[in-house]
């Protein structure tokens, strides 16, 4: 083996072993399946587990978690108005009944049950948007609430297969992916129009607007829609066995983060930053089994929580949040204005820098040193010192994105 490629084996151990040590584990999951995962506030969570009776609530972001109540079986659980509504039964012949909590989920009070039709008892998810209460089953209704919970209002799906747990509102744009397609309104559900499918020809599991941008994910690839088509963007996982992929998408109103699930030992959390992903940082965990809101984001950290395929066994991690250099749609991308080459081994030459000012950073958000030699309508940098990666530029009135190789 050639010194250089010792070396290069040599980085590559060493950044693995960096990224994989911020992953810190905080709690051994019940033995079950399919738990849900809510950040409350800071350091605060609410933990279930679909099949199980308990509800657990950690104020130390995941480290412990106490049982808040039992219930016979818990669905979903969404803020509205600063208070935790939650959907479950309180005996295994009830109807789910709304729950809620006024002091960040250490008590909670019926609302009443919920008007559902007979064929659509589970609860995919409950979530506030425009000032009304949503609730969504994952067979057949959709309905919210001006009032919390006091009274609803129904809306049928577009097709009789109902939404498989993935439904978001950004305005009057609803999204809906159910087992028969991916559907999109721009009436708030008046009428509806029927997206393609993504890579592959597959349907989309999960859905989600990120400042006014639907972001779709299915088991090969995470797309946004330009209004005509889906336009990938794909995460960075090159290893054999993975889902290129995510199974749960979740944002903190500026950016969207992914995460993804591997056939062979490993999963990965992605954050988009710009128009690509970053990796948040990926671990040799054992495959997992991985659903929507599994993925949690807070205000300073990141949290997973997973269940080994073959025991039921699981953890909650959590990893710290990463800066993002550049949130969703900041990334200017029209024709003519983008950087060359790009990869680049070291120079890269921008078009129109206003007064030559410009500021680089790593990926990680850490601002770098460069030499900038300005040529009038161009500007030239030079990377060559820097490591291999991705690179934000920020102009007076642009930012881009280069690839180092």
């Amino acid at each position: 083996m050639s010194s250089r490629l010792i070396l290069l084996y040599v980085v590559i151990l060493c950044a693995t072993v960096a990224t994989y040590g911020q992953w810190d584990k905080r709690f051994q999951l019940p033995t079950g399946s399919n738990t849900r995962l809510l950040h409350v506030k800071e350091n605060t969570l609410m933990l279930w587990t679909l099949g199980s009776s308990i509800l657990r609530r950690s104020t130390d972001g995941g480290r412990t978690f106490t049982e808040v109540e039992r219930f016979a079986e818990q669905w979903a659980m969404g803020i509205h108005n600063g208070k935790l509504f939650f959907v479950a039964e309180k005996g295994p012949l009830d109807p789910p009944t709304l729950y809620v909590s006024s002091d960040d989920g250490s008590t909670f009070s019926s609302v009443g049950a919920l008007p559902l039709s007979p064929n659509s008892p589970y609860i995919g998810s409950v979530f506030s948007r425009n000032g009304r209460l949503y609730v969504v089953s994952t067979t057949k209704d959709i309905l919210h609430s001006t009032d919390e919970g006091a009274s609803w209002t129904k809306y049928a799906t577009p097709d009789s297969m109902g939404v498989n747990a993935s439904f978001d509102i950004a305005g009057d744009k609803w999204a809906i992916a159910t087992n028969v397609g991916a559907y999109l309104s721009t009436d708030a559900g008046t009428t509806w129009e029927k997206l393609p499918k993504g890579a592959n020809n597959f349907g989309f599991a999960s859905l989600k607007f990120v400042k006014g941008k639907l972001y779709g994910a299915t088991y090969v690839e995470v797309a946004a829609w330009n209004g005509k088509a889906w336009e990938a963007a794909k995460l960075p996982i090159d290893k054999p066995g993975y889902y290129a992929g995510a199974r749960d998408m979740q944002t903190d109103g500026n950016n969207l983060y992914v995460v993804a699930e591997g056939m062979t030992p490993g999963t990965g959390v992605y954050v988009l930053n710009g128009d690509r992903f970053d990796s948040v940082g990926s671990a040799s965990f054992p495959a997992m089994h991985m659903s929507i809101a599994m993925l949690a984001v807070g205000s300073e950290e990141v949290y997973v929580a997973y269940h080994l395929r073959t025991t039921g066994e699981g953890n909650v991690y959590a990893h710290p949040k990463p800066e993002v250099s550049t949130s969703v749609n900041d990334v200017d991308q029209s024709v003519g204005s983008t950087p060359w080459p790009n990869p680049t081994s070291g120079m890269v030459t921008l078009p129109n820098v206003r007064d030559g000012r410009l500021t680089v950073y790593a990926s990680h958000g850490e601002k770098v040193n460069v030499q900038a030699v300005d040529q009038g309508k161009h500007t030239i940098i030079d990377l060559s010192a820097h490591a291999a990666g991705i690179y934000v530029i920020r102009t007076a009135d642009r930012t881009y994105m280069v690839a180092k190789q």
